[in-house]
């Protein structure tokens, strides 16, 4: 996987991690004299990304997965 996407983000998929380097990355070209504002135009797809893809997450699971649970072979009590 890294292999495949690694030339889109880096080869970074934790979200948390991703935030934290270019966070890392403007400040400490800023400081160098470079222009480390041109990294901060990605910092939307660390804030943005998890969130669409946990609310994706919990639609896919209250739509399509509960609804199709069989809960015939259950045991009541």
């Amino acid at each position: 996987m890294i292999n495949t996407a690694g030339s889109i983000s880096g080869g970074c998929f934790n979200p948390a991690f991703g935030l934290v380097q270019t966070i890392y990355q403007v400040i400490y070209l800023s400081s160098q004299g470079e222009e480390g504002h041109a990294y901060a135009r990605y910092l939307w797809v660390y804030l943005i990304a998890p969130c669409l893809g946990g609310f994706a997450s919990a639609m896919f699971n209250k739509y399509v997965h509960l609804p199709n649970i069989d809960y015939s072979n259950t045991k009541k009590q």
